[in-house]
């Protein structure tokens, strides 16, 4: 069998370089942006070399064996339709808390067209986002629709969560990670 290789381009081959030789550059933001100890320890589940690089989606980003991340509120099919997001990184902090990771290379990438998903998939999706955003944000009164055309990256009228390179469309190995945080 082969040896497994980067990507050629993209966040995929960026957050697979920096994970497999400077994950320092990574984990140093995640830990601040959640909180966590400065020397606290986060283990990348994936993409790393000895899984071939591999993204997850679905049940078995969820129930994956080598660490079946759990979820406490509602069984995965009942909460998000099948064909989900594949995560460009997972992560684990020691204390067991999971990091969902997307990645993005360049500002033009956060750009996304509307969901394709089917009427059906795409009023799961709202009712869940909602859910999502009032465990979140309890005190929210505006819905954000997340199947729109842009993924918010700041609170409105906060600091940009994006370096000046990146507002030019530069970053420090190409990315751009946007977290969601479950325990």
């Amino acid at each position: 069998m082969e040896a497994p290789t980067f990507a050629k381009r993209g966040s995929q081959r960026w957050l697979q370089v920096a994970v497999e030789r400077a994950p320092e550059l990574l984990n140093a933001p995640l830990r601040q942006s959640m909180g966590l100890k400065p020397d606290a320890e986060i283990e990348w589940l994936s993409p790393i070399r000895s899984e071939q690089f591999s993204e997850y989606r679905d049940g078995w980003a969820f129930q994956n064996p080598r660490w079946h991340l759990p979820l406490k509120h509602a069984p995965l099919k009942e909460f998000w339709p099948s064909g989900g997001p594949m995560w460009d990184g997972i992560a684990r902090t020691k204390d067991g808390q999971f990091l969902l990771v997307e990645a993005k290379a360049h500002i033009a990438e956060i750009v996304s067209p509307r969901s394709r998903a089917k009427e059906l998939a795409r009023g799961k999706l709202a009712q869940s986002m909602r859910a999502v955003q009032q465990s979140v944000a309890p005190k929210s009164v505006d819905y954000v629709d997340w199947a729109g055309t842009f993924l918010p990256i700041r609170e409105p009228g906060g600091p940009s969560a994006l370096s000046p390179r990146a507002e030019r469309g530069e970053s420090p190995l190409g990315q751009h990670l946007l977290t969601t945080r479950t325990k």
